[in-house]
């Protein structure tokens, strides 16, 4: 086995590889120190023989794995373009070529678009089965059509495998689950496994191609970048198609994603196991965007409210009726002529939300356990650093052997979750439990200098709040961001998370060209 060495990814293109969660394919030593940084400065590994390409593809089972191995050639490479390996994968899934779409983005480099294609669009499930996409060409205006990657669902290790193709003459040589790939997209953490992402999961995807049917407002320049030869070759292979389908197809991959993490819940305890199940519950490792529907003052709620805490709160009984619960827009003033947009505000990341989710749905956590979490600092749906630095404590002292007992003493990663949750719901000794039964304790914004020394020192009972106080607070605070002054609150908000997001999700994060100075 040899080293070939496929072309490194810029920096600036670094965020169109976690739309799809995929990291770079490092080059050799020569290259230069940037793109080390970026590429992990790992060389790729590239098989040079047959044998040595199907050890590399020895036990995984994923549509792309089947198609290198009934297709390789004595010196490991794939005869054809991009093209013919589209058409293999299709046969393998069963998908013919009248079901290929591609979607466009708008990238952090220049806004330069970027593509990614799949097939069986019309059938979200099977479409998440894998993923291809294009980065751009080195030389031109245009993307590469021989170095591109692919992600595609292994059934029985339930998770996803990562490939990077490059070119070889004409034909094409294959990376296989390129080390520095692993931890690239698995969140803040690093860890494994990661999902798909897409960093726009709701309309109005500012940055996405969404027609027919939605014009993107940051999309007016596409048409300057879009007569690249590859990029032209790639619609015509794959019909362009609009972001409100290309959405469906990785709600379905996060959800093999999530299904598999909290599967884990019965097999034998393992705190670090257990960690990765409960983080989410605690810590945004993974950051979505949503924007105001053009100037209309249209805007998801998910920008002020954080879905899971809506989730939890419609899993109890006794908590009222607000129209929050099942409203999932904010009407906010409009803008006045000339007046910026509210656009890509950072979110909670979907793969985070889905992740709580599961555990909610599968009995790990209660809806109150996890609404106990979401009320420290709700007015602060993403980014909060009250609620992530309690998993941290509890981690820190989980790992030193503190806190919760002997984790080889817990049936299954299920109890050991629970039992991490309690330790991690304290706060200097000092259980973070109502006293008053059914309330809850609740702080709306963790800037309150008085409310968090309070939360601090232990005294809880002027944080108490029932279920019906908490929703009536909520219905007050979403009241008040419909007026003009809500309005210059949320273009605040929108450039404080702008600064985290950008500093904390580099590669995620899109390019914000009227975003303030950061500190």
């Amino acid at each position: 086995m040899t080293l070939r060495s496929p072309r490194c990814v810029s920096p600036a293109f670094a965020w169109w590889l976690a739309v799809l969660g995929l990291g770079g394919c490092a080059g050799t030593a020569a290259d230069s120190d940037a793109a080390a940084a970026v590429c992990g400065g790992t060389p790729c590994v590239v098989p040079d023989s047959e044998d040595a390409l199907l050890d590399a593809l020895d036990g995984l089972d994923d549509p792309m794995a089947a198609v290198l191995r009934a297709n390789t050639s004595p010196d490991a490479t794939f005869a054809g373009g991009f093209e013919a390996l589209l058409d293999a994968l299709g046969d393998e899934v069963g998908c013919d070529a009248d079901t290929a779409r591609s979607f466009v983005v708008l990238s952090n480099d220049e806004l330069r678009p970027k593509t990614m294609v799949n097939l069986c669009v019309d059938d979200p499930v099977q479409a998440s089965r894998f993923f291809m996409g294009f980065e751009p060409s080195a030389s031109e205006d245009d993307v590469d059509p021989q170095t591109f990657r692919v992600a595609a669902w292994d059934d029985t290790a339930a998770r996803y495998r990562r490939y990077q193709f490059v070119a070889a003459g004409a034909d094409l040589a294959v990376s296989v689950e390129p080390e520095f790939c692993a931890g690239c997209h698995g969140g803040v953490t690093r860890r494994e496994p990661w999902a798909p992402i897409m960093n726009e999961m709701t309309e109005p995807w500012a940055q996405w191609n969404a027609e027919p049917g939605f014009a993107s407002f940051r999309f007016d320049g596409f048409a300057e970048h879009a007569g690249g030869e590859t990029l032209e070759a790639v619609a015509a292979v794959a019909a362009r198609d609009s972001a409100s389908n290309f959405e469906p197809v990785i709600r379905a991959a996060v959800s093999r994603v999530s299904t598999a993490g909290v599967d884990t819940r019965d097999q034998s305890a393992d705190l670090d196991a257990a960690l990765d199940l409960l983080r989410p519950v605690f810590c945004d490792e993974t950051v979505n965007f949503v924007s105001e529907i053009h100037d209309s003052g249209d805007l998801n709620l998910q920008a002020v409210l954080d879905p899971g805490l809506v989730a939890a709160y419609n899993g109890i009984e006794g908590g009222g009726s607000f129209s929050w619960q099942t409203d999932l827009n904010l009407r906010v003033e409009a803008p006045t002529p000339g007046a910026p947009q509210l656009a890509l505000l950072a979110v909670r990341g979907h793969t985070v939300v889905a992740a709580e989710a599961a555990l909610r749905s599968r009995g790990v956590l209660t809806p109150m356990q996890i609404l106990r979490v979401r009320a420290l600092d709700w007015t602060h749906p993403f980014a909060s650093d009250l609620r992530c630095d309690l998993f941290n404590a509890a981690q820190t002292r989980a790992q030193a052997g503190e806190g919760v007992a002997n984790p080889a003493t817990y049936p299954d990663n299920a109890s050991l979750v629970a039992a991490l949750y309690d330790d991690a719901m304290q706060v200097a000794g000092v259980p973070l439990v109502a006293a008053t039964p059914g309330a809850l304790v609740a702080l709306a914004d963790a800037d309150d200098t008085q409310a968090l020394a309070q939360l601090q020192a232990g005294q809880l009972a002027p944080l108490e709040a029932d279920l019906v106080t908490l929703g009536e607070d909520i219905a007050a605070h979403l009241d008040g961001l419909s007026t003009s002054s809500g309005r210059t609150q949320l273009l605040a908000e929108r450039d404080r998370r702008g600064c985290i997001a950008a500093a904390t999700y580099p590669t995620i994060a899109p390019l914000l060209t009227d975003l303030p100075a950061c500190a």
